[in-house]
């Protein structure tokens, strides 16, 4: 008898043993049963193993009840012969036990860290630990179990133990976001499971944030010039923000380009880079289009002088004349009114960085790094540091906005971010600091109709330009209107002079002179 036979033997008498299987039901096990050693024998499988279980549950002839039956048999002998396989699903057909939380306090020593050799679900258990701190709902929770699970399975098959393998974690992740067959949100969570376990296992904790995936070019073999670029660019000591508008318009140049192999980018000619402006004609206004395009030549002008394509492409894209300035805009009365109503159907967070705005005229970027202890509600102010200049500014807490953020931090802020510095936080976790107000802002606009479907812009900066207006319409003058807005330069007040018209008025040119005889070298003519 070999080692298969005896398993086999072991598994009919156990579950025979529990009394619980009608004698049918026994029967037909055993004939199951039956059909897994006549296949080993046939494939030449003298014991249990990840192989034997593949192929047995690939053979139903096209049987769904066979094949069912088959990975039921795979379980059982699995459960016997304690081989830790892997169902054709992804997942353990037995799941190991977890370790106790003295194995895990073991394990990761007096330093906090896991040391070497040790298992992938000691550091699992760490990690499902660390995360009770953020509060996440069960069913996120639940999400994470199920992608570690898979990774532990994955780390089964590819390595034959359950040993922690920081680079096979990363394998994982890294097919993951390949893998056409899965949606978006399972190569999401696989993605941050798989981060939060390396950075578990290399700090002893995590730190909840925002995990996205990392820009890439349109295919792996573009991938390696995107890389040459953005080492170029970097060689080159420019800022970070630079290189990534950099990187972003090489990507959609290739993207518009429709190049998918570096031979394309070598045949790139008139036609496609005309591809490339039509592309980027669709996605910008006029004057986005006068930052963009310079993007593309110098771009171009790089693949030109590094080889990957002829050079001069670059003299082949025009950048469209795009005049500054102009008139700045505002909220009627109307429409100001109309939107403080709406704003009562708005969350109570919403409300309140809204009306921080309308009545306050703080900036996007203050209003969502605004902190406790800059909100002084004994003296009824604000006193903060403006993220985009630095300079101090101290505003008064009128009733209005003050109230509007005490009701939210009474009665709606997460208690799970108790300790947390910033006023304003994410609605879902992680509850930390916002990083964009507009989409808040617009929709907020667009609902009351204060701001037509197709109309903008509809930011904060709106609300902003909206109290400013509202001040000048009360003969507020232009140096207490630029320190209520904590303009750190006088010229800074300029854009909003369009918003006084009595300003425009007094700038107005005469006219009388149009339609009389002017010199123009002797001809006579009228100008």
């Amino acid at each position: 008898m070999n080692k298969l036979e005896d398993v086999a033997r072991q598994v009919l008498e156990r579950e025979r043993a529990r009394g619980c299987l009608a004698e049918t039901t026994m029967d037909s096990l055993k004939r199951y049963v039956n059909q897994m050693l006549a296949f080993a024998e046939s494939a030449g499988f003298a014991e249990p193993c990840q192989d034997l279980y593949d192929a047995f549950a690939a053979d139903d002839r096209g049987s769904t009840e066979r094949r069912s039956m088959h990975v039921h048999v795979n379980k059982l002998v699995d459960a016997v012969a304690g081989t830790r396989a892997v169902n054709p699903g992804g997942m353990f057909y037995n799941e190991p036990d977890m370790p106790t939380a003295e194995e895990v306090e073991a394990a990761f020593g007096k330093a906090g860290l896991a040391g070497e050799g040790a298992g992938v679900f000691v550091v699992v258990a760490r990690a499902d630990a660390e995360m009770a701190r953020f509060g996440l709902t069960q069913s996120t929770m639940g999400q994470y179990r199920h992608a570690w699970r898979e990774l532990a399975a994955y780390l089964q098959v590819k390595n034959g133990s359950l040993l922690y393998d920081e680079a096979g974690i990363r394998a994982f992740a890294d097919e993951a976001r390949k893998d056409p067959r899965l949606p978006e949100w399972r190569r999401k969570i696989r993605r941050k499971a798989s981060a939060v376990l390396v950075e578990v296992a290399l700090t002893g904790t995590c730190e909840w944030r925002l995990e996205r995936e990392g820009p890439r070019a349109p295919t792996e073999e573009l991938e390696v010039l995107r890389a040459d670029y953005i080492g170029f660019l970097r060689a080159r000591n420019l800022a970070a923000s630079t290189i990534g508008l950099q990187d972003w318009g090489l990507r959609r140049m290739l993207e518009f380009s429709g190049a998918t192999t570096l031979d394309d980018v070598a045949s790139f000619g008139a036609d496609q880079v005309a591809a490339m402006v039509g592309g980027f004609s669709g996605i910008c206004t006029t004057r986005s289009l006068s930052t963009a395009l310079p993007v593309v030549r110098r771009a171009l002008d790089y693949l030109g002088e590094a080889g990957f394509c002829r050079a001069g492409l670059s003299g082949l894209v025009m950048t469209p004349y795009s005049q500054r300035g102009g008139e700045v805009t505002f909220l009627p009365v109307d429409d100001e009114v109309r939107l403080v109503q709406s704003l009562q159907e708005e969350s109570a967070r919403d409300r309140a960085m809204m009306l921080l705005a309308l009545r306050l005229g703080l900036r996007d970027s203050d209003i969502r790094s605004l902190r406790f202890d800059e909100v002084d509600w004994v003296h009824d102010r604000i006193c903060l540091s403006q993220q985009k200049t630095g300079v101090p500014l101290t505003l008064p807490l009128v009733p209005e906005v003050g109230n509007a953020i005490m009701e939210y931090i009474t009665g709606e802020r997460p208690s799970s971010a108790a300790g947390y510095p910033y006023v304003f936080v994410r609605e879902q976790a992680p509850h930390v600091k916002l990083t964009s107000l507009y989409t808040v802002c617009s929709k907020a606009l667009r609902r009351s109709g204060a701001v037509g479907e197709e109309e903008g812009p509809a930011g904060m900066h709106l609300l902003r330009r909206t109290l400013a207006r509202r001040m000048l319409e009360a003969s507020v003058t232009h140096a207490v209107l630029g320190d209520a807005l904590g303009h750190s330069n006088p010229e800074s007040g300029k854009p909003y002079i369009s918003l006084d018209s009595r300003m425009l008025a007094a700038c107005a040119l005469d006219l009388s002179g149009i339609g009389f005889p002017a010199w123009c070298g002797g001809g006579g003519r009228r100008a």
